[in-house]
């Protein structure tokens, strides 16, 4: 995402595609591209379960929309959902609206905790974090893979 993909691919060993935990499969014009690399699907899944009761979901990560399927896929009552440019920083003004978005639809809010750590402290009370994590669907090779990346004094140059 932040680099141009040739450029990326040019430099990779391996390449980690990431999905939503509801989506069946990954698309094979995808796949195709990154064909001369070996290929890790994950699936962005809950840590734990979401908050219970109706909930405003936000993030800034570069694809938003994959922790609103998240949130839908593990349960939550998600009511509205606001997408932040990725590492955004979250100004006052934006936390305020998002707030009284929530309040007017009687919800709590829900971020990923990547971006509730980077809320101002007097926020973290109001904004519940909720846990995701990347599953492997070949952890096995992947551990593999990244234990190939080890130097002869045992660390990693992954």
């Amino acid at each position: 995402m932040r680099e141009p993909l040739r450029a990326g691919l040019a430099r990779a060993d391996a390449v980690v595609v990431l999905l939503p935990a509801d989506l069946p499969g990954a698309d094979e014009e995808l796949l195709n591209i990154f064909k001369e690399k070996p290929v890790f699907i994950a699936r962005l899944e809950a840590a734990a379960p979401p908050p219970s009761g109706p909930q405003l979901g936000f993030a800034g990560i570069a694809k938003p929309w994959k922790v609103e399927r998240a949130l839908t896929a593990a349960g939550c009552d998600l009511i509205d959902f606001a997408a932040f440019p990725d590492h955004a920083a979250f100004a006052e003004g934006d936390l305020k609206a998002l707030a009284a978005r929530a309040a007017e639809q009687g919800a709590g809010l829900v971020t990923t905790e990547k971006d509730w750590v980077r809320l101002p402290p007097d926020w973290r009370g109001r904004v519940t974090a909720w846990p995701v994590r990347a599953r492997f669907e070949d952890e096995a090779g992947l551990m593999t893979l990244v234990a190939g990346f080890q130097t002869p004094g045992g660390k990693n140059r992954v």
